[in-house]
């Protein structure tokens, strides 16, 4: 038999924004519906049905779990199977493609099911999602790689990684200490503890240089007491 119709619908699927690296996978389900006028309604795996005479029937074809479907649609080998419904479906995490027919009378026919399945998967460490206001404020850790930075700024070095915490004095002075290689002694590891930023405005400070950072953790070296004109600097981590 030779298939006369085919629908193939699509199905908006937003893809998340990440600048790390996925693999997108396909695949495409297909469930055989038989419609014969004689014998009664009955499904087995994956989906069989065979349809009596003016009824309606339904027919899916299942996604494999982790998949999202993003299309689907039908075929048939008849004019005389109306569809009546095709649409995507979710149950219980699983989706798939449905597709209602009604059966013309007339000799055996059959119709498809068709789904087309995508699961995203990452090929690549995902990017670190963190507060980094509140993870300092609670006194964890952080560094910053200072990747960005084209020259050395006094004592910082360009490409290097600086161990930072935060602490609040009892009178409300707020302090940024530093651990990190000083260019002027030719990469000795020096700690010192400035307190010329204010983590509410996300600042911090390395050696008295002031930065400034967003929520994505980039970093920019702030000129100047009115911080007018930064300058990209590179990139908070939670790991050195």
């Amino acid at each position: 038999m030779q298939v006369r119709m085919f629908a193939l619908l699509p199905v908006l699927v937003f893809l998340p924004a990440t600048a790390y690296a996925q693999s997108v996978d396909f695949v495409t389900i297909q469930a055989r519906q038989e419609v014969n006028d004689t014998t009664p309604t009955r499904r087995t795996i994956p989906l069989r049905a065979d349809v009596p005479v003016r009824l309606f029937t339904n027919g899916s074809a299942e996604c494999p779990l982790g998949y999202t479907v993003v299309s689907g649609g039908y075929g048939t080998d008849s004019g005389k199977l109306t569809v009546r419904d095709t649409q995507p479906w979710e149950y219980s995490g699983q989706e798939g493609w449905f597709v209602t027919v009604e059966h013309a009378p007339g000799t055996d026919h059959w119709f498809n099911v068709y789904a087309r399945c995508m699961r995203i998967t990452s090929v690549g460490p995902e990017p670190e999602s963190a507060d980094w206001t509140a993870r300092l404020r609670n006194g964890n850790t952080i560094y910053v790689v200072l990747n960005q930075l084209s020259t050395n700024h006094g004592s910082l070095q360009a490409g290097a990684t600086y161990k930072v915490t935060y602490a609040v004095s009892p009178s409300g002075v707020e302090s940024f200490t530093t651990e990190g290689p000083d260019y002027h002694s030719r990469g000795r590891i020096l700690t010192a503890t400035y307190s010329n930023a204010q983590l509410a405005s996300q600042e911090l400070s390395l050696w008295g240089a002031r930065f400034r950072f967003d929520s994505d953790g980039t970093v920019w070296l702030i000129h100047g007491a009115r911080a007018t004109d930064p300058q990209l600097a590179g990139q908070l981590s939670t790991t050195p």
